[in-house]
C-alpha cells in the first residue's frame, strides 16, 4: 500500500533532473550564431589610397578667416578634410574662378561623401549585431516560456491528482488514513517540485562574435570594423557636450554604471569582461540582452557623426 503512491514522487524527480525534455531545444541557425557575415567581407580601399585623420587641433587660419565653426573644422580633420577645406577658403579670399571653387568644393564633398559611406557601413555592421543578439534572446526566451508553462502544467496536475487521489482514499479507507496521507504527501512534493523547478528555468547558448565592434571600444587598440574617420570620430573628446571625456569613454563609463560588467562599477567582472569583449562563449538571456543593449548604445552614438558631416558639406556650400 506503501510503494505506489511513491512512484509520482520519483517520477517527478526523474522528469525535473532532466527539466530541458520539458520544452523545445533552441534551434540557432549556424551563421546566426556565429554572425561572421555581419562584418564587412571584403577590403575595397588599398592603403594610402585616402587620406588619414588629421591631428587634432591641426591649425586652420583660411578656414577660420572664412567663418567655419570649430566643430565643423574638427570633423574635417576627423575625416582627412582639413587641406581640402583649406584650399577652398584660401581660393574663396583671393576670388578664384568659379570652375576652381567648384572643382575645389566636388573635392572636399566627395571626402565627406566618403565619410559618410564609412559611417553607414559601420551602422550597417552594429545594427546586424544588435539584431543578432536580439534574435538568438528571443529564441531563448520563448524557450524558456514554453519550459515553464510545461512545468508548470505539470504541477497543477500532479497537486490535483494528489488532491483527488487522497481524498478517494480517504473515502475508500475510513479506517486507515495512510494510503490518503501518503499520496497526498508524495503528490504535494511532487507538484511542489515542480513548481520549484519553474524557478530553475535557464537557457543559455554557444554565441560567437570574432569580429568584436564592443570589445574594439572597449580595449581601444586596433579596430578593424572602425574606419579610421568613424574612429576619429569616437575617440577624439572634442565631439562630446563636456570635451571632457571621448564618445568612447562616456560608453565604457555608462556599460560600468548600468552593472552590466558586475555590480561594483571600479572592478568590472573579469568573466563578464572575457565574455563580452572577447571572441565570444555561452551567453543566456541576460549576457545577450547586455550586449544588445550595448550595441545600441554605440550606434546612436556613433549615429551622430552624420550631423557633423552635414554640417561641414552646409559651411563648405557657404563659406
Amino acid at each position: 500500500m506503501r510503494t505506489p503512491p511513491l512512484l509520482p514522487l520519483l517520477g517527478a524527480l526523474a522528469f525535473v533532473s532532466n527539466a530541458c525534455v520539458l520544452g523545445p531545444t533552441p534551434r540557432i541557425v549556424r551563421h546566426v550564431a556565429e554572425g561572421e557575415y555581419c562584418a564587412a567581407q571584403n577590403d575595397l580601399e588599398p592603403p594610402g589610397t585616402r587620406a588619414s585623420p588629421e591631428q587634432e587641433g591641426a591649425p586652420a587660419p583660411r578656414a577660420v578667416e572664412r567663418g567655419y565653426t570649430a566643430r565643423s573644422l574638427d570633423t574635417a580633420r576627423a575625416i582627412g578634410a582639413l587641406d581640402d577645406v583649406e584650399r577652398l577658403a584660401e581660393a574663396r579670399t583671393r576670388g578664384a574662378s568659379e570652375e576652381e571653387i567648384r572643382q575645389l568644393r566636388g573635392k572636399l564633398v566627395d571626402t565627406i561623401g566618403l565619410a559618410t559611406l564609412d559611417l553607414s557601413s559601420t551602422l550597417a555592421h552594429i545594427a546586424c549585431e544588435e539584431g543578432r543578439a536580439g534574435q538568438i534572446a528571443t529564441i531563448l526566451r520563448d524557450a524558456e516560456r514554453v519550459q515553464t508553462h510545461n512545468l508548470t502544467a505539470y504541477s497543477l496536475f500532479l497537486s490535483a491528482a494528489a488532491a483527488v487521489g487522497g481524498g478517494l482514499l480517504a473515502v475508500t479507507h475510513k479506517n486507515d488514513p495512510t494510503p490518503a496521507a501518503v499520496v497526498g504527501i508524495a503528490g504535494g512534493v511532487a507538484g511542489g517540485t515542480f513548481g520549484v523547478a519553474t524557478l530553475a528555468v535557464h537557457r543559455s547558448t554557444l554565441y560567437l562574435h570574432r569580429r568584436n565592434i564592443v570589445g574594439q571600444i572597449w580595449y581601444g587598440g586596433a579596430h578593424p570594423d572602425f574606419p579610421d574617420p568613424v574612429w576619429a570620430y569616437v575617440t577624439r573628446r572634442e565631439f562630446t557636450s563636456s570635451g571632457r571625456h571621448s564618445i568612447r569613454e562616456m560608453l565604457i563609463r555608462e556599460w560600468q554604471a548600468a552593472g552590466r560588467l558586475g555590480v561594483d562599477p571600479t572592478h568590472p567582472s573579469a568573466e563578464r569582461v572575457a565574455l563580452y569583449f572577447g571572441e565570444g562563449g555561452t551567453y543566456d538571456v541576460d549576457a545577450l540582452d547586455d550586449r544588445a543593449n550595448m550595441l545600441s548604445e554605440v550606434r546612436e552614438s556613433v549615429a551622430l557623426m552624420s550631423h557633423d558631416l552635414q554640417h561641414l558639406a552646409s559651411e563648405a556650400q557657404r563659406r
